[in-house]
């Protein structure tokens, strides 16, 4: 009875030392294929599959609208109309210019003919403002609002006196002259033009009042 025993214990001892072998095995050879894709080298995508980041597509982007509008306000400093070397030395030598960029319908030739930015912000504004109080406009405010009127000016005397070889027989200055530190202005004035295929005159206020400085003359604006 005694060896059956032994011999049932030893058996027994034998079976569990199997089933935890086979135990230890089993999770062995379920651990050794997580440790291997642990292990196992990137991928290295093809070029074809490569894709930009979205943070750097997004910069790129950008970079391409401010690399757009820095080309887009270079072109208008380009195009910005400065007048002309010889300008007009007088009020009807102006009025001459004027009536031909009427009859050649030419926008830049009459811009080129008005007080541009620079020194209407430094010559004549700090002029026309020094006197008045609770002038609280900013400067480049006071340039919008003469440079967007005078644009639709031209456009609208082109659209209505325009191609029609008009001739100039005279000019009147309506409101009388304003005298400032450093030049003269010009008040109002209209031009007498003659239609030869109508062979009508009339008086018509094509631009509004005239600068004069140092011997030169140039328009401030043009009514819309």
């Amino acid at each position: 009875m005694l060896n059956i025993k032994t011999m049932t214990s030893k058996l027994l001892q034998f079976i569990f030392l199997g089933l935890c072998t086979l135990q230890f095995s089993g999770c062995q050879s379920d651990a050794e294929p997580q440790k291997m894709a642990q292990l196992e080298e990137p991928k290295i995508p093809h070029p074809s599959e490569d894709k930009v980041h979205p943070k750097v597509q997004e910069f790129s982007q950008n970079s391409k609208v401010v690399d757009a509008d820095k080309g887009s306000q270079d072109a208008d400093k380009k195009e910005e109309p400065q007048n002309f070397p010889n300008p007009p030395t007088s009020l009807h030598e102006l009025a001459q210019r004027v009536v031909k960029g009427l009859n050649d319908k030419d926008e830049r030739q009459l811009s080129r003919l008005r007080v541009q930015k620079k020194e209407y912000m430094s010559t004549y504004l700090p002029e026309f403002v020094k006197d008045k109080k609770n002038n609280n406009l900013p400067p480049d405010l006071h340039w919008m609002l003469i440079d967007t009127e005078s644009k639709a000016g031209i456009k609208g005397a082109i659209q209505e006196y325009g191609g029609r070889e008009l001739e100039l027989l005279g000019f009147e200055v309506t409101k009388g002259i304003l005298e400032f530190e450093g030049f003269i202005v010009h008040r109002k004035i209209e031009l007498k033009l003659l239609d030869p295929d109508t062979g009508k005159s009339g008086m018509v206020r094509v631009f509004d009042s005239v600068v004069e400085v140092d011997g030169e003359f140039y328009i401030l604006s043009y009514p819309s």
